[in-house]
This record gives structure tokens, sequence and C-alpha cells, in this order.
């Protein structure tokens, strides 16, 4: 369970429909601050615990969500935003590290999921507002949804 900047492990006990007690926490210290303060999550066969960790600001500008704002390169944001990072679900007081991220360019990610055979899949929000930022985007194609596959092994 998420509880603002940790995921929190609590027992269910047989019949009880609701934990009781403290909890304990797998991991503290994940990012708040900004666009995309949640933390989806989900946990591999393997007993990875992957989070999402969406981006600060819509698309790395220098302005957040300001018409024609310039993008900043490099995006430093992508060290500690912007993808899935990867815990021991079973292993308490881990502290979040960019050096556990294990999948970067995922914007908003809100659907994390693993198949049968340990594929990790990731839905996400893409940029908003593209059609304010340049002549390539008209408000409706800024609203097509583009589907791409990518890995994020």
């Amino acid at each position: 369970m998420e509880s603002n900047d940790r995921i929190m492990l609590y027992s269910l006990q047989d019949g009880k429909a609701v934990p009781e007690g403290q909890g304990e926490v797998i991991v503290s210290g994940l990012p708040t601050v900004s666009d995309h303060p949640m933390h989806p999550m989900t946990i591999t066969p393997a007993g990875d615990l992957l989070v999402d960790l969406g981006s600060a600001t819509n698309a790395c500008e220098s302005q957040n969500r300001m018409p024609h704002s310039k993008g900043l390169t490099p995006c430093v944001e992508k060290e500690t935003r912007a993808g899935v990072w990867r815990y021991d679900a079973n292993k308490t007081g881990q502290v979040f590290s960019s050096k556990e991220r294990y999948a970067t360019g995922i914007r908003n990610g809100e659907g994390l999921a693993v198949n049968g055979q340990g594929g990790v899949f990731d839905t996400q929000h893409g940029r908003d507002q593209l059609h304010e930022d340049g002549p390539s985007f008209t408000p409706r194609s800024a609203a097509t949804i583009r589907w791409r596959k990518k890995s994020c092994s």
C-alpha cells in the first residue's frame, strides 16, 4: 500500500477484511512533489516490487505547463522521476535511490502489470498540451493516442 512517500506492507489475518497494526515500511523517500505524486506499483513472481514515479513536470519544461516553454536539456528530472524503480518486495527499510531505476522515459505510468511469462507492462499518460508548444500539432492531433511497443527490461 502507498502512504505518501512510502510503500507499506500490512499483514492480513485469516478471516479479516482489513489489515490491523502499524505495517512495515518497504521503501521510503519516494518523490511526492510537483506533478504526478502517486506511486502505482506491482509485484513480480520473482518478488520484485516495481514502482512507477511519474514525471515532476509536463515535459521537462523550464516553466511547467506554460505555452512555448522550452524543454530542459538534459532533462535531469529523469534521474529521479519518469520511470519505474525496482526494489525487493520482501525486504523492509529500503530507501529511494536513483540507482534502483528499472525503466525510464515513462511520463506518468498508471497501470503496471506482469504477464504469466514475467513480462512487465506499463500504461502511461502521455504529454499534455502538445498543440500549445509547436506548429506540428493541432488540438485534434495532439489528442490522438499513438501506441508503441516498448520493453521494460
